[in-house]
């Protein structure tokens, strides 16, 4: 659906809902999906989501009636602008696919892997800890 077909606060508002709906339906999954929403909403308005108070978290593992509504909720989401719907397309990739979780993944030509420290390989992150650890045992001394 094209952003211009939906009035802003009909956008506004389905995102706040997206986003409290995935507080506590991604509690548990990898890939921080409110941060994503909360993100889209950003660049998309300009503006900061309004906090939503008093909303406990629940750690509980979603159900699939819960995860079938929020991908629901994000599939007939309007159209976002151009810098904001990435990052609504990636949560609802990572609610439908899972995160990248491996750092030995094929890359095809053109495709970048994300920032992220788990996409260091195996000896960056050694090198890293050992630094970390070398210089700290370096100051006490």
């Amino acid at each position: 659906m094209p952003a211009t077909d939906s009035l802003p606060e009909d956008v506004k508002v389905a995102l706040i809902n997206a986003h409290r709906v995935s507080l506590s339906v991604t509690a548990s999954i990898p890939g921080n999906i409110p941060s994503l929403l909360r993100h889209a909403y950003s660049r998309h308005f300009n503006e900061v989501m309004p906090l939503i108070p008093g909303k406990k978290l629940d750690f509980t593992p979603p159900t699939d009636r819960q995860l079938e509504s929020l991908i629901a909720m994000l599939a007939n989401m309007p159209r976002l602008a151009e810098n904001a719907q990435p990052l609504l397309d990636r949560a609802r990739t990572i609610l439908t696919s899972g995160p990248p979780l491996s750092m030995n993944v094929e890359l095809a030509d053109g495709d970048e892997l994300p920032v992220a420290l788990h996409t260091l390989n195996q000896g960056a992150l050694w090198r890293c800890s050992v630094g970390t650890a070398t210089r700290h045992l370096i100051q006490e001394m």
